[in-house]
């Protein structure tokens, strides 16, 4: 019997692991990682490049300012032999926006890594955060 109850036990476990890791890999919240001068295939028919960094003048972390900065960057959405070119920011600023809709694609800037600091990233290392829906 009390192999039995073990038994059972077990198999509640296995199951309610197995389900809660079904849903840790089924919440995805469409972020894509993409690096300075990289491009990313989103679905089958379009891609987006990150093609440059214009601007970052956000506040280093540890420093005090007035002004929390913003982040510009340029990228390009490529699809059906057609490139469009778009600048987003990470906050809005003067033109820049942090999102734009292209051929109902919507593309958000979530932000962009790393932050400023002391001692300048290299390029390889600067990574844009988008949403893409």
């Amino acid at each position: 019997m009390r192999n039995a109850i073990l038994f059972f036990v077990l198999i509640m476990a296995t199951a309610l692991f197995t389900i809660g890791c079904k849903k840790g890999t089924v919440k995805y919240d469409g972020s894509t990682n993409l690096k300075l001068n990289e491009c990313t295939v989103q679905g089958k028919n379009f891609t987006i490049c990150f093609d440059s960094l214009i601007t970052d003048s956000r506040c280093p972390y540890n420093v005090e300012c007035y002004w929390a900065g913003v982040a510009v960057a340029k990228f390009s959405l490529h699809q059906n032999n057609t490139t469009v070119s778009f600048y987003l920011a990470t906050n809005k600023f003067s033109q820049f926006n942090k999102d734009t809709a292209i051929n109902k694609i919507k593309i958000s800037l979530q932000d962009i890594l790393p932050h400023p600091n002391a001692t300048p990233s290299p390029a390889s290392n600067i990574v844009a955060i988008l949403k893409i829906d």
